[in-house]
C-alpha cells in the first residue's frame, strides 16, 4: 500500500514569501493548484487511436493531485484510482499518470532527441541507449497541497519513472511555480517487451489551465 509522507521543508520560504504575497493578492495559488478548469465540453481519453505509422492522441485531465490515471495501450482504456490505492492485481495497465508524474508497470524508459513521434518513425530505427526502470520515490509525487500555506506538503511513497517524468517538472520554491518542459520523445519498453513512444504536446487546455495533458503516442512502436 502506498504511504503518505508530510514535509515541512518549504515552511520558511512560505512564511517569508508566500503568506505575505497571499495577503496582497487573492488567487496567487491558482497557478499552483490548477483546480479551476471551469465548464468544459472537452473529450478526454483516447481521442485518436494510433494506426499504422500515424500516432494516436491522449487527452488526460491530470489536474487532481489525489488520483493516478492507469493507461492500458493494449486495450486503449484508462482507469482512475486514488493516489494511495494500489491497482488491483487483475488491472491491465502499461503506464500511470499523476499530474505530470509517470510510473510504468515493470517497464523502463529512454529519453530520445526526437521532437516528434513522426520524426522518430521517419528515422526508421529504434533509438539506442540505456533504459531506466522505475524507482521508489518518497518526496517527489505530491498527494496534497491543501495545507501548503502552512508549510505542509503531503507526498506519496510510490513507484516513479525519473526519465519519462522529465517531460514536465515544476519548481514550488518560487511563486508562481516555474515549469520546465522537455520537448523530447520518450520510448517506454513495456513489461511484455513491446515498445511505446510518448510525446507531451501540451499541458494546458484552451483556457490556459495547467494539468490538461495532450500526449501523442505510438503503440506498438515497431522499428528495427
Amino acid at each position: 500500500m502506498p504511504t503518505l509522507k508530510q514535509s515541512t521543508s518549504l515552511k520558511t520560504i512560505l512564511a517569508a514569501g508566500l503568506l505575505t504575497a497571499l495577503s496582497a493578492c487573492n488567487g496567487l495559488l491558482s497557478p499552483v493548484y490548477d483546480d479551476d478548469p471551469g465548464e468544459t465540453e472537452e473529450t478526454f481519453g483516447f481521442v485518436k487511436i494510433a494506426e499504422g505509422d500515424t500516432p494516436g492522441m491522449l487527452y488526460i485531465d491530470a489536474t487532481d493531485y489525489k488520483h493516478w490515471n492507469y493507461i492500458d495501450f493494449h486495450s486503449n482504456t484508462i482507469t482512475t484510482l486514488p493516489v494511495d490505492q494500489d491497482p488491483p492485481a487483475d488491472l491491465a495497465w502499461d503506464i500511470a499518470l499523476h499530474r505530470y508524474d509517470v510510473k510504468t508497470n515493470q517497464g523502463a524508459a529512454l529519453q530520445t532527441t526526437f521532437k516528434s513521434i513522426g520524426s522518430l518513425i521517419g528515422y526508421g530505427r529504434m533509438p539506442q541507449g540505456n533504459y531506466t526502470e522505475d524507482v521508489v520515490a518518497d518526496s517527489v509525487v505530491i498527494a496534497d497541497i491543501s495545507r501548503m500555506t502552512e508549510g505542509i506538503i503531503e507526498y506519496i511513497t510510490t513507484q516513479y519513472n525519473p526519465v519519462v517524468s522529465l517531460w514536465l517538472n515544476y519548481d514550488l520554491m518560487t511563486m508562481p511555480p516555474i515549469y520546465h518542459y522537455v520537448d523530447d520523445v520518450f520510448v517506454v519498453r513495456l513489461r511484455d517487451n513491446t515498445h511505446l513512444a510518448l510525446h507531451l504536446d501540451s499541458y494546458t487546455n484552451d483556457k490556459g489551465t495547467k494539468g490538461y495533458m495532450h500526449i501523442s503516442y505510438m503503440y506498438p512502436l515497431q522499428l528495427p
